[in-house]
């Protein structure tokens, strides 16, 4: 299984000088660059600074003028900020002193970087302390500081608020998580090294952090930079149970780019089928169960369909009936053809006056030829 990596921001700093007479002397395509260097924490990464001094003109604006780029050798998300002499660029000629001006680029750019470069360096000091609080699960035990739970896991302090069993005894059970995740949730929070993990650990990580209120934005980032097609279904059930609607978004964006690759999986298949209905409506824009259901029937997904389809059973009504009748002669469905005829039987008066029911033409012909054969048996 590959190493999980995170997203890091990481800040870099390069000047460059330029000349009062370089903004006369130089051709409009000569560039002054600053060394490449290389940005911290990144896989080769370079970035400089190139200033094209004979670009500067009279602005209504801003009156004189220089181009300033910054250039990294690949592509990079993050911020620039350009500082002329300790302000901001505004008018360039007034910043000149003693013929020259120097251009300060802070840049903050995000890098990919290993699991184990992710703490949570403000609890460090804690490892001194003496523990006072047992975390137990199955056979095992891991010592906390109470303390340290009130500010990184208020679910799990709450029960020393009051005369409690996990009050008098100290101890807290856990039976919803293996040890293995809450031990590494807790080493996360301590600010202890991480060794390379596996994405089904941080989801595990994550879904204890939300059950117990424990805030942590640099791994709530994790998903995001790890999603595959191994790792989507663990990712998006997350997503949907812990209602992370940004990252239900990314999943539904993936899983339309990968769905050839995604939908013939058993991982996709055992999804619960409201994750699967979400994931659908977030990649193809559909609205409401019917455009769903078309969906799935196309693409085989059983699941899908009977999540859908049996509802519809016990909720055939006047208000819906075209449109499951519909649905049913479109893609022969049996057993739900023969409900609606049966509940078109029931409801002849009110049904053939209504315009929606009309409109199926062929469909509601289909229906009550259908509701005939089955009162004559």
């Amino acid at each position: 299984m590959p190493s999980v990596t995170v997203i890091k921001e990481v800040k870099d700093s390069c000047t460059i000088t330029v000349n009062e007479d370089d903004l006369t002397k130089y051709k409009a395509d000569k560039c002054l660059e600053s060394p490449k260097q290389f940005v911290p924490c990144s896989s080769g990464l370079q970035w400089s600074v190139c200033c094209y001094p004979k670009s500067f003109t009279p602005s209504l604006v801003y009156g004189n003028t220089i181009s300033v780029y910054v250039v990294f050798t690949n592509d990079a998300i993050g911020a620039v900020s350009l500082i002329v002499n300790g302000t901001d660029i505004k008018n360039i000629r007034p910043h000149f002193r003693d013929g020259k001006v120097t251009i300060t680029c802070d840049v903050r750019v995000e890098v990919a970087v290993p699991m184990s470069m992710l703490t949570h360096r403000m609890f460090q000091s804690c490892e001194d302390v003496p523990t006072d609080v047992e975390l137990v699960v199955g056979d095992n035990v891991m010592k906390v500081h109470k303390q340290l739970l009130a500010f990184i896991a208020p679910g799990l302090y709450a029960g020393f608020n009051h005369d409690t069993v996990e009050a008098r005894s100290g101890r807290v059970v856990i039976t919803d998580f293996d040890f293995d995740i809450v031990k590494s949730a807790m080493d996360y929070f301590y600010g202890r090294k991480l060794d390379d993990i596996s994405i089904d650990t941080i989801i595990g990580m994550l879904r204890f952090a939300d059950k117990y209120n424990a805030k942590s934005a640099d791994l709530e980032k994790v998903p995001f930079s790890n999603m595959t097609v191994a790792s989507f279904c663990i990712i998006a059930h997350y997503a949907y149970d812990c209602c992370k609607d940004f990252l239900l978004v990314q999943c539904g964006k993936f899983f339309r780019n990968h769905q050839n690759q995604l939908k013939t999986t058993d991982q996709f298949a055992e999804l619960p089928p409201a994750v699967i209905v979400r994931i659908l409506e977030l990649a193809f824009s559909l609205k409401g169960s019917f455009e769903v259901l078309c969906y799935a029937h196309k693409n085989k997904m059983p699941k899908v369909i009977e999540h859908f389809e049996k509802p519809m059973f016990e909720s055939l009504s006047l208000t819906n009936f075209s449109e499951t009748t519909k649905y049913a002669w479109d893609y022969s469905r049996k057993e739900l053809k023969t409900k609606c005829a049966e509940f078109f039987y029931e409801n002849r008066t009110e049904l053939t006056v209504m315009s929606d029911f009309v409109k199926l033409k062929d469909v509601a012909i289909g229906v009550m030829q259908l509701s005939l054969n089955l009162q004559a048996k």
